[in-house]
């Protein structure tokens, strides 16, 4: 089988994605000093962009590809969330199965780099798993929506 043919067969198909749903920002700019308060460098900011991560970097892979992305997991009950959501809903990628969660911040993953250097990485998220309740209140309002999938 062809990497072409298997491109193909890809569009129109619906494909779950269950998984982390992260929020990738980037803080790009320019560095020509060193901080005098502290040995750190001095970032100039010159552009940030966001980006989807984690599962939801899976799923906008799958509708470049033709397909149909369906995204399922736990995002906190935040502003972060809702960037992450409207991202989502740009891409037409389905987020009937996102639960909000206000015991959990939505990961977000903020990477400074000076050109195309990566500088520093600062990480908000809690790494404990999802709570018990919370993971299956995911798990019935896939088999919901999805009622033919084998959970």
């Amino acid at each position: 089988m062809n990497l072409i043919r298997i491109l193909d067969e890809m569009r129109g198909k619906k494909v779950l994605v269950i998984g982390d749903l992260m929020l990738d920002k980037f803080i790009l700019g320019d560095v020509s000093r060193i901080s005098p308060e502290a040995p750190v460098p001095i970032v100039k900011v010159e552009e940030e962009n966001i980006a989807l991560g984690g599962a939801g970097n899976v799923a906008n892979n799958i509708s470049s590809l033709g397909g149909i992305s369906i995204i399922a997991g736990v995002v906190g009950d935040d502003e972060e969330a809702e960037i992450l959501l409207q991202e989502f809903k740009k891409r037409k990628i389905n987020v009937d199965c996102v639960l909000k969660n206000k015991t959990r911040p939505t990961i977000q993953k903020i990477r400074i780099m000076d050109n195309s250097q990566h500088i520093l990485r600062l990480d908000y998220e809690k790494t404990t798993y999802v709570e018990k309740e919370i993971e299956n209140k995911l798990l019935v309002a896939i088999s919901k929506k999805y009622p033919k999938l084998k959970l």
